[in-house]
């Protein structure tokens, strides 16, 4: 592509020739110099820059000049490039690109070095169209046609005139009038000087294209051009006392005052806090029959209503009679006995530095009664906006900053779609500092905003929208902190960032001092990740550092955030308590996922949610550490929910909430419409809401939860920590500690940057797992950590170098047994097994030992580290690790394998537990054993969880392969109950797992099972091979549901997938996905009359049938054999189940592979039935996987 740029000259005042030097996107010139016989004046090469001889097209050029022609037949002598002299690749010879861009010699490569480009973003050696691009202008993007066919205009308010062109860096324009006339072509630029400064308003005259965007940014070096929206007033009328007033001419009532660079608040009544309300009527009135007298008379003033605990409603007053006031409808009903003050009004003036300006006169009054007005700085914003975009599209502004402008300083509307905004600064905002209207993909980034009236950015919703908008990387300080200075709309109002539309970012964001709430998201598959948060909801409250509103979208996601100083905000309302929690689900909000992230000095809830009917919300791996209350869920006008989960998080407070204590549940049956309790039973509703589990609690009081019932039945429940966990049944697996009411015996640690941070200790502490830390620790960025002092629970360390006999147990001289270990380990006590490999010659016979309620004793892996526990030569045939009566034990973190069984040898476990109660397998690795890992006798409320259970062979049994199970959970008694959640069972020669003869309740839940029933090799027949056996049970008791299995895999194993097994009970099985077995589902024996639920599952390619069940008296409907379904390899991601024994995710997920998640197209989506599961869409999809866009 060839691109002819005319170049132009203009006389001065004087008759001197003066060039016009043209500046394009590459510079591909005729002839420069005066040419014999031609007809145009062309500048001469700057510095020296030189051609001795050359023929451009047949015509000579003087020495002196250069030429740029295709025709040039010989090498180039050239002087040196002058300074900032730039070319990407130069062929002299074939292309000689001059204006003081010098080739160095035939056919060299690269004469000189590029300097930066002003634009940003840009590629370097690059060939437009076969054209060099040089003269600082770069290429963008090297594979459009028309990336380097743009132009640059240069502006500068101190040396610029609006009749130069304007295309280069020496010829500037001046004014923003001329930038507004310019027609802007794709790609083109436009780069303002860097420090100057224009008052007034950039609007946007035309769209780039993807690729080409059209940028506003900076030239030069210095300050960031600034378009300034401040008026300095500095000529004052003196109207008697203390008040002055000067004329000012405004686009709009100013909401931005600075006195010697500090912002001012308008005059108000009263000065601080609020009037009460003693009626309010119908969104119209108010009435204070204590303050309001009729003198003065409030009309044409401004009326500030705090009409809710998270609205301010601005109002102008029409009229008043005494003591009502009257103005137009607010949102919500003023409130009796919630505040309102007034503003505006030149009554109010009575303090220092206070200001009305009344707009009917154009003029400001302020109030001086101790100094002198002129003797001040004092700035007004008087420019409404700064930069106005309408409908525009791939638009970016770079590198500018805008100051003091009125109501929004850039603002975006409507669909501002592919605009960016980054690297630029926006202070002292009067209404909103980033207005985008209904935007998609756009982006705010690398921007510090500073002291917004109202909101910092501003991404406002609507239905439908595309969204992708993202805000990265900004440092946003000190919004919407003055009451009444803010907006009246609800949505967004006084809050730092609202980003609402599906598939944004809300990342790496440093917020501090926002009267609101920090972070308000929503939409399908946000994200909102390290985000750093500090002091918030002090003007409105019943917010959330990061918080959420009435949204269902699917695939939510708030991780690794630091969230620090909830305050509160009860003036003006009747509440005596802060309503300021850490993280908020707002209005039925549902299908969040939390983790990772830290709450610090919570004034209220950890976490509050208005709880949706279908809730999936997770919270794992967070940090609590000094809060009011932990959990607070409350339901009103929706039905009965499920699907909460709360595990794996660390809750440390010294002053927690007397009366609500932990985990607060309410339901309000005085709402209209409320939906009956569950089983008209509150504390029945309370105990089903999902899974509380695994957490480490330490408290100053033992309150574990408050759970009541408003309306006509009121019913009121409040327990201790153990009534908690023995009533609900939450939490038998996590950690109390009670009765510590001191801060200072705690260390917290935070680390807040992109890069990890290293904590020097004074002295040796240790976390909530008994790891200690002496000298130093790394804090990874984003993080958190809560330490102890390390006497609170004895920690002992073993090492396969370690000695029974003359270790000390520490982490210098560890032991070696388990053994060793089970002689001194009490409750709370933790063993850390280093890496390597334990070959024990006797069995670890741990026996008789037990934590207490919230006190395991634990046995875990050194962190990082991995423990390998296996045969030893000399060992005989016992199990190798046998626990019997006791309870609340935790093993983490253990690999136990080879425990092979020898010819005449009876095939005993590795891992086997015989009465013991309330104890936890967790990252188990348990493989190449004889027999399975099991749990027997009167043995309940046991966890085995993330853990896997592969290749286990009994090839010398009576049946040979017909007990190498993976795990086991057999003769159990009536009425216990044990559960399985989160493992993997795989290629063991008989089944998965087996609950021969178990007579009590387990629940299998998110498991995978696979290639059980072959041999070592993998295709010859072992032993049974299904993936799950449910039974036998010895009772038979149809009334009782003692099997529950949900969200399970089952695929590929000899025999069945999933099968009863003569369990004569009422079993649930639910979203489940059997797969290339013999048979998906099959029954034996008899359930009788059993009422079992077989719901949502999905049976496709079973090699001889998919459900194989005779169940008269089951419900037995949406399922994929029984429904209108036709189920097909289309209907799967991937039907590949290579992956499913890939690593585990770094917290011990399952792994994240789409082996037989459904496609987006499947008719399998939203055809199943609401069974008490989470689920995304209109109804419940079938099978294991709930679709997620």
């Amino acid at each position: 592509m060839m691109i002819s740029k005319r170049l132009f000259a203009h006389e001065d005042a004087v008759g001197t020739f003066v060039p016009w030097v043209l500046f394009a996107a590459f510079f591909v010139s005729a002839c420069h110099g005066v040419i014999s016989g031609g007809n145009e004046q062309i500048e001469p090469c700057p510095d020296g820059a030189v051609i001795q001889s050359c023929d451009c097209g047949g015509e000579s050029v003087s020495s002196g000049y250069c030429c740029s022609q295709r025709s040039q037949s010989y090498g180039c002598d050239v002087g040196a490039c002058e300074e900032g002299a730039v070319i990407s690749e130069c062929l002299c010879g074939g292309e000689l690109v001059s204006d003081g861009n010098c080739c160095s010699g035939e056919y060299e490569p690269r004469a000189c070095e590029l300097p930066a480009c002003d634009l940003g973003e840009v590629l370097f050696d690059c060939s437009c169209g076969g054209e060099v691009v040089s003269a600082g202008y770069c290429c963008r993007d090297v594979h459009q046609d028309e990336a380097c066919s743009f132009n640059v205009y240069y502006v500068s308010h101190r040396s610029g005139s609006d009749d130069n062109l304007g295309t280069s860096a020496s010829l500037p324009w001046k004014s923003l009038e001329r930038v507004n006339t310019v027609t802007l072509r794709a790609g083109d630029a436009v780069l303002f000087r860097r420090g100057d400064v224009w008052k007034g308003t950039i609007t946007v005259s035309a769209s780039g294209t993807e690729g080409n965007p059209i940028t506003y940014g900076a030239y030069g070096t210095g300050p960031k051009p600034m378009l300034l929206g401040l008026s300095t007033v500095e000529e004052w009328t003196s109207e008697g006392g203390a008040l002055y007033s000067s004329s000012l001419i405004a686009e709009s009532a100013p909401q931005m005052v600075l006195i010697d660079g500090v912002v001012r608040a308008m005059g108000r009544w009263p000065n601080a806090g609020y009037h009460t309300l003693t009626s309010g009527s119908e969104g119209t009135e108010l009435s204070d029959d204590v303050n309001l007298t009729g003198t003065p008379n409030w009309t044409g003033a401004e009326v500030v209503i705090r009409t809710t605990r998270w609205t301010l409603e601005r109002r102008a007053i029409e009229s008043q009679s005494t003591s009502t006031l009257t103005f137009a409808a607010t949102d919500y009903a003023p409130r009796t006995g919630f505040g309102y003050f007034i503003q505006s009004s030149l009554s109010a003036l009575d303090e220092e530095g206070e200001w009305f300006y009344d707009a009917a006169a154009s003029r400001l009054y302020m109030y001086f009664a101790s100094s002198d007005p002129t003797t001040r700085t004092i700035e007004v914003s008087t420019i409404d906006k700064g930069i106005v975009s309408s409908h525009k599209r791939y638009i970016i502004f770079d590198g500018i900053h805008l100051k003091g402008m009125n109501t929004q300083s850039i603002y975006l509307w409507p669909e501002p779609n592919d605009t960016t905004v980054q690297n630029c600064e926006i202070t002292y905002s009067g209404g909103n500092a980033v207005l985008a209207h209904y935007p998609n993909r756009c982006e705010v980034k690398n921007s510090t905003i500073n002291y917004t009236n109202n909101c910092a950015v501003w991404f406002s919703d609507r239905g439908g929208a595309v969204g992708e908008n993202r805000v990265i990387n900004n440092t946003i300080s000190n919004t919407g902190t003055i009451a009444g200075a803010g907006g009246s709309n609800a949505d967004g109002d006084y809050s730092a960032i609202v980003c609402k539309r599906r598939q944004g970012v809300v990342e790496y964001n440093h917020i501090v001092n926002t009267g609101y709430i920090p972070i308000k998201y929503g939409g399908e598959n946000t994200f909102v990740g390290r985000n750093f948060i500090d002091t918030y909801c002090h003007i409105l409250d019943d917010g959330g550092g990061i918080y959420c509103w009435d949204d269902m979208a699917p695939g939510k996601q708030v991780l690794n955030n630091i969230v620090m100083n909830a305050v509160g905000a009860t003036d003006g309302t009747t509440g005596t308590s802060a309503s300021a929690n850490g993280l908020y689900a707002d209005g039925f909000s549902e299908h969040i996922f939390y983790s990772g992230n830290t709450l610090v000095n919570i004034a209220s809830n950890g976490f509050h949610s208005n709880i949706a009917a279908n809730m999936d919300i997770t919270l794992v791996n967070n940090t609590f550490y000094a809060f009011d209350k932990l959990i607070s869920l409350q339901r009103w006008k929706t039905d009965f929910s499920t699907g909460f989960r709360f595990t794996d998080n660390i809750a440390v407070t010294t002053a927690l909430n007397s009366t609500n204590g932990l985990f607060k549940y309410n339901v309000d049956m005085s709402e209209g419409g409320q939906m009956p309790l569950y089983n008209d039973s509150l504390l029945e509703e309370a105990a089903h809401l999902g899974v509380i589990d695994l957490n480490y609690y330490y408290s100053d009081i033992d309150k574990g939860a408050l759970l009541y019932c408003s309306g006509e039945n009121p019913q009121y429940y409040q327990y201790t920590n153990a009534e908690y966990q023995e009533n609900l049944g939450y939490d038998v697996h996590s950690t109390f500690v009670t009765g510590i009411s001191d801060p200072g015996y705690y260390l917290f640690e935070y680390n807040a940057t992109t890069t990890p941070k290293t904590v020097e200790l004074l002295e040796t502490w240790m976390d909530v797992e008994g790891r200690q830390y002496s000298g130093h620790l790394t804090l990874e960025p984003y993080s958190s950590i809560v330490l102890l002092p390390p006497n609170v629970n004895n920690v002992y360390y073993l090492s396969p170098a370690g000695s029974d006999e003359i270790g000390d147990g520490s982490i210098d001289s560890p032991w070696f047994s388990l053994n060793k270990a089970w002689t001194q380990v009490s409750a709370g006590d933790t063993v850390y097994l280093r890496g390597g490999v334990y070959e024990y010659n006797v069995w670890q016979n741990l026996t008789g030992k037990s934590g207490t309620v919230g006190n395991h004793i634990r046995v875990f892996a050194y962190p990082g580290e991995k423990p390998s526990i296996t045969r030893g030569s000399a060992f005989g045939n016992y199990s190798m690790i046998y626990v019997s009566d006791s309870a609340f034990l935790h093993f983490k973190g253990l690999e136990i394998s080879h425990f092979e069984q020898k010819p005449d040898e009876y095939p005993l476990s590795a891992f086997a537990f015989m009465n013991v109660n309330y104890c936890i397998w967790e990252n188990i690795d348990y493989h190449h054993n004889a027999a399975s890992a099991w749990i027997r006798g009167n043995s309940t409320g046991n966890l085995m969880l993330r853990s896997d259970f592969h290749h286990n062979f009994d090839p010398y049994s009576n049946v040979p392969y017909g007990g190498g199970d993976g795990a086991a959970i057999q003769y159990i008694n009536e009425g216990l109950e044990n559960v399985v959640r989160e493992c993997r069972f795989w290629s063991n020669s008989d089944d998965g797992i087996d609950l021969w003869e178990n007579d009590g309740n387990v629940i299998i839940d998110q498991c995978w099972f696979w290639k059980n029933g072959y041999r070592e090799d993998g295709v010859t027949t072992g032993g049974d091979g299904a993936g799950i056996k449910l039974g036998k049970t010895l009772l038979s008791d149809n009334t009782t549901f003692n099997r529950t299995v949900t969200n399970c895999l089952a695929f590929d194993n000899r025999t069945i997938g999933i099968t009863s097994n003569a369990s004569f009970c009422k079993m649930h099985l639910y979203n489940n996905t059997a797969y290339g077995n013999a048979i998906g589902f099959y029954h034996s024996g008899s359930w009788g009359d059993a009422e079992s639920f077989i719901r949502n599952n999905v049976a496709y390619g079973n090699s001889e049938n998919d459900f194989q069940m005779s169940l008269p008296s089951a419900i037995i409907d949406h399922n994929s054999w029984n429904g209108d379904h036709s189920v097909d390899n289309s209907d799967f991601v991937s039907l590949d189940s290579a992956s499913a024994a890939g690593p585990r995710q770094a917290d011990g997920s399952l792994p994240d592979i789409d082996f037989l998640e459904l496609a987006s197209d499947s008719d399998l989506i939203d055809a199943g039935i609401d069974v008490g599961i989470p689920f995304v869409g209109d109804a419940p999809d079938l099978g294991a996987y709930e679709y997620n866009p």
